[in-house]
């Protein structure tokens, strides 16, 4: 039966002209292409990512009560002391061919902080200012932007 969904899947990508990803890898691709940030270093406790941009981390959470959603602009106090994501950040990691930009401020304002194609930093109170200080960011093109303060990764 799986081999039956998999031909046939293929020949819908065939006549389509799109490219389909099948089995368990296919949630893997869909988030390898993003800006990993963990409110942690080394990637520890609480992780998100994005794929495009936020202008606004303060109505994001790292942790939601059920019922919420990730972007639900009530962060409730939890156990674990998280609110929201914003000046949370400790760690990143890009998962893209892309640049990021992060910034002190929301709406891409203040302190820029640049990270390179596939780059991570596991710390970024080791040789940056912004541990803890990103409030939003934005994916960028594939060539080195301008206006960044300080480049990682």
């Amino acid at each position: 039966m799986k081999k039956l969904v998999r031909s046939a899947l293929a020949v819908v990508a065939v006549v389509s002209g799109t490219s389909v990803v099948a089995g368990a890898g296919a949630a893997e691709a869909i988030t390898a292409q993003r800006l990993k940030f963990c409110a942690n270093d080394n990637y520890g406790r609480y992780c998100e990512s994005r794929e495009y941009y936020d202008s606004s981390l303060k109505n994001d959470c790292f942790e939601w009560l059920p019922g919420q959603t990730a972007r639900d602009a009530r962060c409730e106090f939890l156990t674990y002391n998280i609110h929201s994501m914003n000046d949370e950040i400790s760690s990143v990691k890009n998962n893209s061919a892309y640049w990021w930009k992060m910034f002190e401020h929301t709406n891409y304002g203040g302190y820029a902080l640049c990270i390179r194609p596939w780059g991570y930093d596991t710390d970024l109170g080791n040789n940056t200012r912004m541990e803890d200080e990103i409030s939003s960011m934005k994916r960028l093109g594939k060539t080195r932007p301008s206006g960044c303060d300080k480049v990682i990764g």
